[in-house]
Order: structure tokens, then C-alpha cells, then sequence
């Protein structure tokens, strides 16, 4: 009966060893993925983040170097429909819109001091109040407040239309009174 007790001992011993081993290294692998996982997925926001920058470093350079194209014309007490239909945002939004398909974009908007979009290819956005949305305000806030000479936001909707999802980035242009 001995020799019984001590194999059955030996193999209760093993089937426990076995499986609690089984379990940690089940356990470890999907560590080690999620890891790998949240590596990979920060890599490519960080790489996005890069390679919108620096197109939006060429657009503002483009921008700058026309920067007589987008005089900062007087908005205060204007509706969205009468800023749309100055023939000087609309000059500055045609350069705009030109530029927006040479660099293959879908968007460039043009934000005064006070938040307001006076420039844009899309002409809709013409009078949107940037400070009017939680995505929009944010980007108000780290531009014009907390002084950030470029800014890239994560991926998310508008404040103009929650059901568009975006990712949007932006410099300070030269005077820092636009973006």
C-alpha cells in the first residue's frame, strides 16, 4: 500500500506542478503580448504624430511665406455667413484650398486670436468658434494659452460634427497670433 500512496502521491505532485506551470506561462504570454501590444500601438501614434508635424511644418511654411494672402480681417460682430462671403477670407481660402490638395489634406483651417476659423478649404468651417467645442477649445488652449509652438491631438471627434473623427495637428504661425 505504500508503493500505491507514493506513486498516487508522485502523480497528484506532477498533475499539480504541470498545470500551476501551464497557468504562469499562460499568464506570462499574455503579459508579454499586451506589452508588445501597447509597444506597437504607441510606435505608430508616435510615428502619426511625426508625420503629420511635419506636414503641418510644410503647410505653415508655405503659409508664412504667402503670409500677405491672409490679412487678419476685422470679424468681431460678424455672422459666419458674412465672414463667408468676404472676398478677402475667400482669396485666402482659395490659397488654402491649393494647397490642401497639393499636400493631399482634408482640411486646413486658418484661427485668429479670438478662436475664429477666418481661412479654411472647407467652407463650412468659415466662422466656427473654436472655443465653442471641447476638441476645438482644446486646441485654442494649448496654442494661445499655454504657448505651444506646435500642437498634435489624438484621434477623436470634432466639435464641429461629433460624428467626423479626426486627428488634427497645428503650428503657431510667424507672430504668434494665428494657427
Amino acid at each position: 500500500w505504500l508503493l500505491v500512496a507514493v506513486v498516487l502521491g508522485f502523480i497528484a505532485t506532477s498533475n499539480f506542478t504541470y498545470f500551476v506551470s501551464a497557468r504562469l506561462n499562460e499568464s506570462d504570454a499574455d503579459s508579454v503580448l499586451s506589452l508588445n501590444l501597447t509597444d506597437a500601438k504607441n510606435d505608430i501614434e508616435d510615428t502619426s504624430d511625426q508625420n503629420l508635424l511635419a506636414l503641418t511644418a510644410k503647410i505653415k511654411k508655405a503659409i508664412d511665406a504667402d503670409s500677405a494672402s491672409y490679412p487678419g480681417y476685422y470679424t468681431v460682430g460678424m455672422t459666419a455667413k458674412e465672414m463667408q462671403d468676404s472676398s478677402v477670407q475667400q482669396a485666402g481660402s482659395a490659397k488654402l484650398t491649393t494647397i490642401a490638395a497639393n499636400e493631399d489634406v482634408s482640411e486646413i483651417n486658418y484661427v485668429n486670436r479670438e478662436g475664429l476659423i477666418i481661412y479654411s478649404n472647407v467652407p463650412a468651417y468659415i466662422g466656427f468658434n473654436m472655443n465653442s467645442g471641447t476638441q476645438a477649445a482644446d486646441f485654442c488652449w494649448m496654442m494661445f494659452n499655454e504657448k505651444e509652438e506646435s500642437y498634435v491631438q489624438n484621434y477623436g471627434p470634432i466639435s464641429k460634427d461629433s460624428s467626423v473623427w479626426m486627428k488634427y495637428a497645428s503650428y503657431l504661425l510667424s507672430g504668434g497670433e494665428n494657427f
